[in-house]
């Protein structure tokens, strides 16, 4: 059997640790394939999501960790890419311009607050039932067919 991990999250979105950490770790746990798939950039959204200035940072990092450890790990670079129609999609220019071995597709993002950040529905409670009240009226029904 071969051990793989095809999502994960690093410093640059909302995991911990360094790229290259990750990679010593999924060695010494004898992966044989490892994925990066921060969250991409979302254009103009203070959302958990890389900034977009630190796009160019992490893909040249990915690539050199190919580099590095290609022939003890095969490594994969990608992005967890959001869908929040008019803003962000697998065909936005910057993530068509990363050159990316995949991407995973994502809705953490359905409707948007009163302030007009995007509420996301994975938050704490308390953030989930303001999302629930501002962007539905409180309408729970409508938040889960959105």
């Amino acid at each position: 059997m071969q051990y793989a991990n095809h999502h994960s999250h690093t410093k640059y979105s909302d995991g911990r640790g360094h790229p290259e950490e990750y990679v010593q770790s999924a060695l010494d746990k004898g992966l044989t394939t490892y994925g990066f798939t921060d969250h991409a950039p979302i254009p103009g959204q203070k959302v958990t999501a890389m900034e977009l200035s630190h796009l160019p940072s992490y893909l040249e990092e990915i690539d050199n960790l190919k580099l590095k450890y290609g022939n003890q790990i095969q490594i994969f670079k990608g992005l967890e890419v959001d869908y929040i129609p008019g803003v962000i999609s697998i065909d936005s220019p910057h993530i068509r311009a990363a050159e990316l071995d995949y991407t995973v597709g994502a809705v953490h993002y359905v409707e948007y607050l009163a302030n007009g950040q995007p509420w996301g529905f994975e938050a704490s409670e308390e953030a989930f039932r303001r999302g629930i009240e501002e962007a539905f009226g409180g309408d729970v029904e409508a938040a889960i067919k959105r």
